[in-house]
């Protein structure tokens, strides 16, 4: 049992009261007596009826609140009386300059107190920071790993901060300038007003001194470093949760490899990474994609049945089946890269089949098999030239890479070239036509005829068919497809009697209002024909615009290139009111090529049908399941006479041909040694360009069906 004695009684009460001595200390050195609330001036009251050093201290500083309140609304006291009748009041100007003087001093310091703190805890981590986001731009890495350095840099910061403080001198910022010792009138002061020692036993508690002046007019020293520092424990929880949340961050971005921070672009082989996931199988393929990035092979390829039950054309996932065949096989095999963009289904579909068929023929009779990677990019430049270099870094690492299809549009081609050229990585186009890639490179090949070509035959559809002599043209100058084409129709068709009465510029997928109005513009030139060099996004938004078909005389036709072909879901409803008034140059078309009477042709299209509509789920003559657009042929024939020129190298002994050895045997490819796609005769020139192909003219119906009208071979 515990004795409670008087003498301890007393030590406790002594305790209490320099607790509470310490909280008023606090309390009064930021905030003046008058301005407490109601509650805490009451309990001010009782607390100095017991405690005379905080009673003396009080008053203290009402004097200096009263003597700064004088120096700064500069009113004079009245004098004292005793001196009223020697001389009159004059207020002494020099001692309120001394006092204003001694104040800026204070701010000053105080004022490099409060930078030097802020320096001194925040330039470090900010620097850190700042350095951290330029790795991640440079380099690429995740945002969680500057998280967790910059948390691991703040903790070897605060273990050291204090030392190195001290050392650099910066007690500046504690020093306490006083308050001239002065009264109202400037008279020195004689009594100790300034400093009043503690009445508590020094022995017992430590408590330092108390002075009128605060210290300084704003804080006390131990307030001023809790509060305006903050507190170096403050900064350590700070710390410790931002190493939590980034290591819980980085845990994310490391288990969940299918949803790569920034754009879906990237190539993969494995499955690990998908790309068309904004389709009805879009959360199976991610779930297929974590559990290959697991190495779960099994579960993978379990989730990638039950996509392919609900999307039979995903020609994405077929492609990654495809591949884990190839390497199950131990088979050798070569690999080509197919770069697209995510939607770009039919680019997929084409080079699928030609995989499949190979890889048939090669596990039945041994031999070759062929792996494809899947290079997906956005439409712009910089988004393919990403990609395109990571093509040429995993061709580094992987020596079966030796060749690359793609890319759909002219300037995604013309931007991955610039990098697979220098890495001697030949490319071969299934439609990029623009006639800026002719002759651009040795490396690069394409089945689809050039822009030159095409606007021929149509200048010759438009003059002898149609019989149009006035001509309104759009183009984007900024677009290598929409300008090349537009430069190539205007001098194919301009002549003594036919002309361009309106040339329109826009900005392909840019303000549709602004296309808008340079329809309008066009229309008021009368013309006979509107020939528009872009895609079909925008060419749908001219389509609306068109005036009605009058009853008694020509009705006004849109024509383009091949950038307007689509034989799918591209154009909406509403365009499709006027798809009637439509025209387009093409390089492949089904019904054409179902009745050519060419066997290779034949077995195109069954395995096209078998492969992506195997159950016969969709009405016959649907696009994409088992109808093959243009797309997807000229695809189809791009990697075929990769393979073909592969397969010749292969013959010829050269197990490990180089991206080279294929360029020469592609080159090689021209004249008696042509190769039969399904879209045509393919046979290169000596610039790359592909000569002798047929380009077709299709038109729209009101139904919306697409219809063959004319066949030029002269090409």
């Amino acid at each position: 049992m515990t004795i409670t004695t008087l003498e301890d009684v007393n030590t406790m009460e002594h305790d209490k009261n320099i607790r509470e001595c310490t909280v008023w200390a606090d309390i009064l050195a930021l905030t003046p007596v008058e301005m407490l609330l109601p509650a805490q001036q009451e309990a001010l009251t009782t607390h100095m009826q017991d405690c005379q050093t905080c009673a003396m201290m009080v008053a203290q500083y009402k004097s200096v609140d009263k003597l700064l309140y004088h120096y700064f609304t500069m009113q004079a006291a009245p004098l004292p009386a005793e001196q009223r009748q020697n001389r009159k009041p004059v207020f002494d100007l020099r001692h309120l300059y001394s006092g204003l003087k001694q104040q800026v001093k204070v701010v000053c310091v105080y004022g490099a107190g409060m930078l030097t703190a802020s320096l001194r805890y925040l330039l470090l981590p900010v620097a850190i920071i700042v350095g951290g986001g330029l790795v991640v731009f440079i380099w690429r890495l995740p945002v969680p790993y500057v998280g967790i350095i910059t948390a691991f840099a703040m903790l070897l910061y605060l273990s050291t901060a204090e030392s190195w403080t001290m050392q650099m001198g910066l007690r500046l910022a504690w020093s306490h300038p006083q308050i001239p010792e002065v009264d109202h009138w400037g008279r020195p002061q004689q009594d100790d007003m300034r400093t009043v020692t503690t009445s508590h036993d020094d022995s017992a508690h430590r408590w330092p001194q108390i002075t009128a002046s605060r210290k300084s007019p704003l804080l006390a020293q131990r307030p001023l470093r809790q509060r305006v520092l903050w507190s170096r424990r403050f900064w350590l929880v700070l710390t410790v949760l931002l190493f939590v949340m980034s290591a819980a961050s980085l845990g994310i971005v490391l288990l969940n490899p299918a949803k790569p921070p920034g754009k879906n672009i990237g190539i993969s082989t494995d499955g690990s990474r998908v790309f068309d996931v904004q389709r009805p199988d879009g959360d199976l393929k991610r779930q297929a994609a974590q559990a290959m990035a697991k190495g779960q092979v099994s579960e993978a390829t379990k989730l990638w049945k039950q996509a392919l039950a609900m999307e039979s054309n995903d020609a994405e996932l077929l492609i990654y089946q495809e591949n884990q065949r190839v390497l199950a096989s131990k088979h050798p095999y070569i690999t080509f890269v197919v770069g697209t963009y995510s939607t770009g289904r039919d680019n997929l579909q084409g080079a699928h089949l030609v995989q499949k068929k190979q890889n048939d023929v090669a596990q039945a009779r041994g031999g070759t098999m062929l792996r494809l990677a899947i290079a997906i990019s956005d439409f712009d430049d910089a988004s393919t030239t990403e990609v395109a270099e990571q093509i040429v870094q995993l061709a580094h690492q992987d020596h079966t890479i030796v060749g690359v299809m793609g890319w759909p549009t002219s300037s995604q081609t013309l931007a991955a070239l610039k990098v697979l050229d220098a890495a001697h990585l030949p490319l071969v186009s299934p439609t990029a036509t623009s006639d800026m890639l002719t002759g651009r490179s040795s490396h690069f090949f394409r089945v689809a005829p050039s822009d030159t070509q095409q606007a021929k035959v149509a200048t010759d559809y438009a003059r002898q068919v149609l019989q149009d002599n006035r001509v309104a043209l759009f183009e984007d100058p900024n677009n290598p497809y929409s300008h090349s084409l537009a430069a190539a129709f205007r001098k194919s068709f301009v002549d003594s009697t036919h002309a361009i009465v309106y040339h329109g510029l826009y900005t392909v997928k840019g303000d549709p209002t602004a296309l808008i109005r340079s329809v309008q513009d066009a229309l008021s030139n009368n013309p006979d024909l509107l020939y528009f060099a872009g895609y079909v996004d925008d060419a749908s938004i001219v389509m609306q615009h068109l005036p009605p078909c009058p009853a008694l005389s020509k009705c006004l036709k849109m024509m383009g290139g091949d950038g307007l072909a689509s034989q799918g879901d591209s154009y909406s409803l509403e365009t499709y009111k006027g798809y009637g008034r439509l025209l387009f140059t093409s390089f492949a078309f089904a019904d054409n090529q179902q009745n050519q009477g060419v066997p290779q042709n034949d077995l195109f299209f069954k395995d096209y049908a078998q492969s992506f509509d195997p159950q016969d789920q969709y009405r016959q003559g649907t696009y994409g399941y088992n109808m093959a657009d243009t797309c997807a042929m000229l695809s189809y024939d791009a990697v075929q006479v990769l393979l073909h020129a592969s397969t010749k190298l292969l013959a010829a002994g050269k197990s490990n041909f180089t991206g080279d050895d294929l360029r020469q045997a592609l080159a090689q490819v021209t004249g008696t040694q042509a190769f039969q796609g399904v879209s045509g005769r393919i046979s290169f020139g000596p610039n790359g360009n592909v000569i002798g192909k047929a380009v077709l003219v299709l038109v729209g119906q009101p139904d919306g069906q697409t219809k063959l009208a004319y066949v030029d071979k002269a090409w």
